[in-house]
């Protein structure tokens, strides 16, 4: 009977620890989801600072210039593209990321001692 309570009381605060950590964000997404649902239904979605308006007419406008220029190009092949620059970027990111070589880039240790069992280190050496 004792194994139920502890391993129910460390269960109840594995889900109360989820609960604590994970309920202020429900919280805060809640909270962005109804002002938005509010903003749509007001009509004033599209508003917003002068800065950001000009930035987003901006974008829309490269954005629609760059749909024409691959409109006549297949939908797999652009996902061929897209997937080929994921790739360059993967390997670009993981190029020249080599792990030492212990022979010749290791530092000899002062202390060896601090890193794994020393002379005497057996169990039944020990008082």
């Amino acid at each position: 009977m004792g194994d139920l309570l502890t391993t129910g009381s460390v269960l109840a605060a594995f889900f109360a620890g989820g609960v604590a950590l994970f309920a202020p964000c429900c919280v805060a997404f809640t909270v962005m989801g109804g002002f938005v649902i509010y903003l749509a239904n007001t009509g004033q979605m599209t508003g917003g600072p002068g800065f950001q308006v000009s930035i987003g007419k901006g974008l829309s406008e490269v954005l629609a210039r760059i749909e024409t220029w691959t409109d006549p190009v297949p939908e797999p092949v652009l996902g061929l593209a897209v997937l080929a620059l994921a790739a360059v970027f993967v390997i670009a990111t993981l190029r020249d990321r080599q792990r030492p070589d212990a022979s010749t880039d290791a530092e000899p240790d002062e202390d060896p001692a601090c890193h794994g069992p020393g002379v005497g280190a057996h169990p039944d050496n020990h008082s």
